[in-house]
């Protein structure tokens, strides 16, 4: 037998040879066979190194960060313990202030930590997987590869007496290449102990948020001392035991994860003593058009039927100065630009208007864009709107909508909104009657509408319809 030995990358392939038997056609297309599943091996190999090394560098880094959070998981549980006394024993409205006080104060800290420690870790752990992955499609490709290989010696293992190969040398050689296998196996190991530690990691975060969540929970039922947010209706919805036939028209549907993080932690507007909602407002989202947080305000109010009515005409807009102070009246009102974000709600949610505190807001809700736009006559003098031509056209469509639009959002809500969309009516008295729009209601209720929130972005509407 003549030793034949090949270098490789991976390893040097042991053969032997009968000197007195040629080598045939078969056997060289075997031997390169072999030779590619070593390359694909080595690749494969390699792709393992690279990301052992990326796990074992991770890793440190979730070690690092679980040991940062650990006072933040204290203090989170601090605050729930506290919160569970407060709240079910002592019972004390200003303790509890106290404590949402502290709560809120300590609120950046989480933030920051999430932000900068937490998320980057998140992102790195997804960079990994995304690695990881391409790693088993190569593997997956290796596996091809190799059964192919094995396919191709089923005529040497049958007949290897007439071959030059040597069975045992061949065997040998083999037997030590597939204890590459065995090595990748170990690597998955250490990889998905890596991988355990940061779901421990990711466990812990979880728990501890929601404790925080569970402490919000806690003041905010404290504090919904008369049940207003009661949102039982469209959770029989999500939970599919509400009527199919006299469902309300739910912008947001019924389930949305907002739904319940708005009743757990919102329980002050439920508080007799909360009779207004404040809404401050910066002004680079004033100039951005930006109206998202009152279009997802009024959709989740409509969850709770007890807020509408208690929060109608109740919302209080604070447009923040640079030093992020509240602007006086005379520092925002008649200014195009607070104007004109106002009235772009209209094209969002426009039942937004019946929660609207202040008459001015109102008025530039339904009319801000046509008084700017020069389509509605402004008297100078007493500072008037002439009521005339195409502009008041507009408004009158404007305000036929948005008394339609709150019938609508109040349907099968067990909200009767009527007397205040008669009021409405009264104060522009423009000849609009309410039994029109009654009647256009109950058609359209009858013909089976939904109702579909249109998003608002850089003051323009976007896709959507309602």
């Amino acid at each position: 037998m003549k030793e034949r030995k090949t270098p490789h990358p991976l390893r040097t392939i042991n053969l032997r040879y009968d000197p007195s038997i040629p080598e045939s056609e078969y056997e060289k297309q075997l031997f390169e066979s072999y030779l590619a599943l070593h390359s694909r091996m080595q690749e494969l190999n390699k792709e393992a190194e690279r990301l052992l090394y990326l796990y074992t560098e991770f890793e440190d880094k979730v070690k690092a960060v679980d040991e940062k959070f650990k006072p933040v998981a204290e203090t989170l549980q601090a605050f729930k313990n506290e919160a569970e006394v407060l709240t079910t024993k002592l019972k004390s409205t200003e303790a509890v202030n106290d404590l949402m006080e502290r709560i809120q104060a300590y609120y950046p800290t989480v933030n920051d930590f999430h932000e900068e420690e937490l998320a980057p870790v998140y992102n790195e752990f997804e960079n990994i997987e995304k690695d990881y992955n391409r790693f088993n499609e190569l593997n997956e490709a290796v596996n091809k590869v190799y059964d192919k290989f094995r396919n191709e010696t089923d005529e040497f293992y049958k007949n290897h007496a007439k071959y030059s190969l040597d069975l045992t040398a061949f065997d040998s050689d083999f037997d030590d290449f597939k204890g590459r296998f065995t090595k990748l196996r170990d690597f998955e190991k250490r990889c998905s102990r890596i991988v355990n530690r940061y779901g421990e990691l990711n466990y812990r975060v979880g728990e501890a948020y929601r404790e925080w969540d569970e402490t919000k929970k806690l003041a905010s039922d404290f504090y919904d001392d008369g049940k207003m947010l009661d949102c039982s209706l469209s959770e029989s919805y999500a939970n599919g035991t509400g009527d199919p036939k006299t469902k309300p028209k739910y912008l947001m549907p019924p389930g949305d994860e907002r739904i319940q993080k708005f009743k757990n932690s919102m329980g002050l507007m439920g508080s007799g003593q909360n009779k207004t909602l404040v809404i401050s407002v910066d002004m680079d989202v004033v100039k951005s058009g930006q109206t998202a947080y009152m279009d997802e305000l009024v959709m989740t109010l409509q969850h709770f039927p007890k807020l509408i009515e208690k929060f109608l005409f109740s919302v209080q807009l604070n447009f923040l100065n640079r030093d992020g102070n509240p602007m006086t009246d005379d520092g925002w009102k008649g200014q195009p630009i607070p104007m004109r974000w106002i009235s772009g709600m209209c094209k969002s949610v426009p039942c937004i208007f019946f929660f609207l505190q202040d008459h001015d807001a109102r008025a530039y809700f339904l009319m801000g864009d046509l008084i700017l736009d020069k389509r509605l006559p402004v008297n100078e003098a007493d500072g008037s709107v002439t009521f005339e031509g195409e502009g008041f056209q507009e408004f009158a469509q404007r305000l036929f909508h948005i008394c339609w639009f709150m019938l609508i959002y109040c349907h099968n809500t067990g909200f009767d909104p009527t007397p205040y969309i008669e009021s409405v009516l009264a104060d522009f008295d423009i000849g609009l009657s309410f039994e029109h729009i009654y009647k256009q209601y109950e058609e359209d209720i009858k013909s089976g509408i939904e109702l579909k929130a249109v998003p608002v972005k850089d003051g323009k509407p976007g896709e959507g319809n309602s």
